[in-house]
């Protein structure tokens, strides 16, 4: 049992890292945009591919970094202890 309830720790840490790292990123990418329509000039090509760029990493982050099932698994081996 013991061993159980270390493992489930461990799993909630990191459930709560991702978590903390989804807030970061999502903050950072605005910034990172505000920054780049800034420097670009409000040039709208580059503005344009810059927000294109950004859709592209969300999607991928969303997808694979963070898969969607993952917190439903945490919280079932949440209530299975």
């Amino acid at each position: 049992v013991e061993g159980l309830s270390k493992k489930a720790g461990k799993v909630r840490g990191l459930d709560g890292l991702l978590g903390m790292i989804h807030k970061w990123y999502a903050v950072l990418k605005v910034r990172i945009m505000i920054k780049i329509f800034k420097l670009s000039d409000y040039s709208s090509w580059k503005a344009f591919f810059m927000f294109i760029f950004t859709i592209v990493c969300t999607f991928f982050w969303n997808h694979f970094i963070i898969r969607k099932d993952s917190a439903y698994k945490f919280s079932y081996y949440n209530r299975k202890l």
